[in-house]
C-alpha cells in the first residue's frame, strides 16, 4: 500500500508523509499496517475506475470511502470542459479526436489494401475471387460505414 487514509482527519498520506508528521516516533526499516493503524491511519484499497459515458467527460479521483470494512478510492465522472464555452470546447475536442480516429482508420485500410493489392494484378486474375474483390471494396467503403469513426468494422480477409 502505498497511500493511507485517517478517517478522523479526512485525509490521505502516503508513508513517508506519515513519517514526516511523527518525527518523535521510531518507526522499524519495513512500514505495514500495524505500525500505521494505532496513529489512526488505514491502507486505502484501490477500486474499479468507471469507464466513461462520453468522449466530453474525465473519471477523476473524488477521495476515501469506508466500504466492507476497507477504506477504498472513490472516483466520478466528470466534464472534461467548463465555462461558459463549455459546447464550444467541447465540439472542438469531439472533431479533433474524430479527425485523428479516421485517420487511424484510413491508414489501417490502406496498408490492407497494400497488403492485397497483388491480388488484383492480371497476372493472378484467376485467383481474384469475388470474395476477394467484396473484401477490397468493402475496405474501400469503410468510410461510409454508419458509426464512422467512432466504430469500424473492418471486413473478414478471405484466403
Amino acid at each position: 500500500m502505498t497511500e493511507y487514509y485517517s478517517p478522523t482527519k479526512k485525509v490521505s498520506k502516503t508513508v513517508e508523509q506519515i513519517k514526516s508528521e511523527n518525527k518523535n516516533i521510531g518507526f522499524p526499516g519495513v512500514i505495514n499496517n500495524e505500525c500505521l493503524e494505532p496513529l489512526g491511519y488505514f491502507p486505502v484499497f484501490s477500486s474499479a475506475i468507471p469507464t466513461l459515458t462520453d468522449t466530453t467527460k474525465v473519471v477523476a479521483r473524488n477521495g476515501v470511502e469506508l466500504k466492507d470494512g476497507k477504506y477504498v478510492e472513490v472516483w466520478d465522472e466528470q466534464d472534461r470542459h467548463s465555462g461558459s464555452d463549455k459546447s464550444t470546447k467541447d465540439a472542438e475536442y469531439t472533431t479533433a479526436l474524430n479527425v485523428g480516429l479516421a485517420s487511424n482508420a484510413r491508414s489501417e485500410r490502406d496498408r490492407l489494401l497494400l497488403e492485397t493489392d497483388w491480388w488484383a494484378l492480371s497476372e493472378n486474375s484467376a485467383s481474384y475471387s469475388d470474395a476477394r474483390k467484396k473484401y477490397r471494396a468493402d475496405l474501400r467503403a469503410l468510410t461510409e460505414q454508419a458509426d464512422f469513426p467512432i466504430k469500424v468494422t473492418y471486413p473478414t480477409k478471405p484466403s
